[in-house]
């Protein structure tokens, strides 16, 4: 008769344990996690002009690279109070809050322009900023810093 109740007392506990991990589950994921304030990278601040555009793909017989005149109108202005204004031959095509971050698992820096509707993968090197879309084999541009 011991056995039975010793058996009775095993299945009450693990059907305890089991209510406790399920509720402390349940409870952990309704929390909402306390967000970081959006990184801005100082450097990125200023006017920036496209110089060239990388191809996206592989195995090409040609030059990958396409050149742009300087003056030529596409600028990309990233302002300290966390504003961009985008401007394609002079004309201004977007603008509004933009933020970056660091994205740990790949090691890249990303930024989001209006609201995320458009990120790229970014990178600053040698009074350059290069931007990619986020999306494999994508190319990119190649903007020149033509004011602080």
């Amino acid at each position: 008769m011991s056995e039975f109740f010793a058996y009775i007392i095993m299945r009450k506990v693990a059907y305890l344990s089991l209510l406790f991990f399920t509720l402390t589950a349940s409870i952990a994921s309704s929390c909402e996690e306390k967000k970081a304030a959006p990184k801005v990278i100082s450097s990125l601040f200023g006017k920036w002009e496209l110089s060239y555009s990388i191809k996206g793909g592989y195995g090409y017989q040609y030059d990958p690279y396409i050149h742009y005149k300087l003056s030529n109108g596409c600028i990309f202005q990233f302002n300290k109070d966390s504003t961009y204004k985008h401007y394609e031959n002079w004309t201004l095509v977007s603008k509004g809050d933009f933020h970056t971050r660091h994205i740990k698992k790949t090691g890249l820096d990303e930024i989001s322009l209006g609201n995320n509707s458009m990120s790229y993968f970014f990178q600053l090197k040698n009074e350059g900023l290069y931007l990619s879309v986020p999306t494999p084999d994508a190319g990119g541009d190649v903007y020149e810093r033509i004011s602080n």
